[in-house]
C-alpha cells in the first residue's frame, strides 16, 4: 500500500513519543492535564501541539455545572450537539471547517488531508448519549490512518473496509486552519470574561447545592445509576465532565500565570483552590462508584457526599469573590 505521510503527523508523533505532549516549562506542571481530557480535547490537543498552539487557551469556558434538576434521572452532561455548539475556539488561534456529508467519501477526504494535514473525527450513538473523538493523520490506498489519544493509542491504526464505511457513513469530520484573528488571552482577560457572567456562576453554584440536597434524599439506588456498567451511568459520566472542569481551569489559570511571570498570591490562590474543588468533585464521584458496588455504603455515603459538597460551595463562593475583587497590580 503506498502511505500518505504529513510533515504535521510526523511532528505530532514525536510530541506523544516524548514526554505525551508534557509543555517545557520552568516550572513543574502540578497536574498531568492529559488525563482530565475528554476524547475530544484530546483531540484538538493533539491538533494544537502540532500547530505550536497553547492548547490549554480551550478551557476558558471549563467552570460550570450544567444540572438539569427536576428530572427522574440526575443529568450533569450536555448532548452531543450541544457540547460541539459550546466549544470555544476564540482563543486557540485556529478555525475549525466541518466538512460536508456529501464530502464524506475517501477520495474526497483525502484530498482534506493533503491540505489540512490533520482531521478530527466524531461519532455518535445517533441517541446524543454516547459519542467518541479521534485524530484522522493520514491515509493509506484503501483507507484512512488514525491515532486515539483519549485511549493513549499513539501508533497509527488503519481504518480501512468495514469499519472505514461505517465511518463515512456515520462520523462528523472537522479540519483545523490557522486563524490569525483570535483573541489574546492573559489573566486579566480571563478574569473580567468570568466577572461578566456572575448571574450564571451563581446560579450554577445554587444548582450544586440543589444537586447535594437530592443525592441526600434519595432512598432508592435505581434513582443514581440507569446502566448495569457503572462508568456509562449518566451521574458518572457528568461527575467526570464536571470534576475535570475544575482541574482545567485551575491548569489554564496556571500556565497563563507563568506565561505572564506573575508571583501573585491572589492567583496562586484560585489555582489552589481549582485545584481543591477538582478534587472534592472526584472525591463525590468515586463515593457514588463505591455505592454502585456496595449498597450498604448508601446511607454514609450520602453523608460524605453532603459534606463534600459544603466545601465545594464554599470553595466556589471564594474563588469567585477573589475574581470579582481582582484588580491586576
Amino acid at each position: 500500500d503506498t502511505i500518505k505521510r504529513s510533515k504535521v503527523e510526523i511532528v505530532v508523533r514525536k510530541i506523544m513519543y516524548c514526554g505525551k505532549g508534557k509543555d517545557s516549562t520552568m516550572e513543574k506542571d502540578r497536574i498531568n492535564i492529559l488525563s482530565h481530557l475528554d476524547c475530544y480535547q484530546a483531540s484538538v490537543q493533539l491538533v494544537c501541539k502540532s500547530m505550536n498552539k497553547n492548547y490549554w487557551n480551550m478551557f476558558v469556558n471549563s467552570w460550570d455545572f450544567n444540572y438539569n434538576y427536576g428530572r427522574k434521572k440526575i443529568m450533569l452532561t450536555k448532548s452531543y450537539n450541544e457540547y460541539l455548539d459550546s466549544f470555544d475556539f476564540s482563543y486557540l488561534g485556529l478555525s475549525e471547517i466541518e466538512i460536508l456529508k456529501s464530502d464524506n467519501n475517501l477520495h474526497t477526504l483525502k484530498q482534506y488531508i493533503d491540505k489540512y494535514k490533520m482531521m478530527v473525527v466524531c461519532t455518535s450513538d445517533g441517541l446524543d448519549t454516547f459519542w467518541h473523538s479521534y485524530v484522522i493523520v493520514g491515509y493509506l490506498e484503501n483507507g484512512l490512518w488514525f491515532l486515539d489519544p483519549y485511549y493513549n493509542e499513539l501508533n497509527k491504526t488503519p481504518l480501512v473496509e468495514g469499519s472505514l464505511e461505517n465511518e463515512l457513513k456515520k462520523a462528523t469530520f472537522y479540519c483545523f486552519c490557522e486563524n490569525d484573528c483570535f483573541d489574546d488571552l492573559d489573566i486579566s482577560t480571563l478574569f473580567k470574561s468570568i466577572r461578566s457572567k456572575e448571574v450564571e456562576i451563581k446560579e450554577n453554584i445554587r444548582a450544586i447545592l440543589k444537586f447535594g440536597q437530592d443525592i441526600s434524599q434519595m432512598n432508592i439506588l435505581s434513582e443514581l445509576f440507569d446502566y448495569d456498567d457503572i462508568y456509562s451511568c449518566t451521574i458518572i459520566r457528568g461527575l467526570k465532565v464536571v470534576t475535570d472542569g475544575r482541574f482545567q481551569m485551575g491548569y489554564l489559570i496556571e500556565q497563563l500565570r507563568k506565561k505572564e511571570l506573575r508571583d501573585d498570591e491572589r492567583i496562586r490562590n484560585v489555582c489552589d483552590l481549582f485545584y481543591e474543588t477538582g478534587n472534592l468533585w472526584s472525591n463525590v464521584r468515586n463515593a457514588v462508584i463505591r455505592i454502585f458496588y456496595n449498597s450498604k455504603y448508601f446511607d454514609r455515603a450520602k453523608k460524605k457526599i453532603e459534606l463534600d459538597i459544603s466545601n465545594i460551595i464554599l470553595k466556589e463562593n471564594t474563588i469567585f469573590d477573589i475574581i470579582k475583587s481582582y484588580r491586576a497590580l
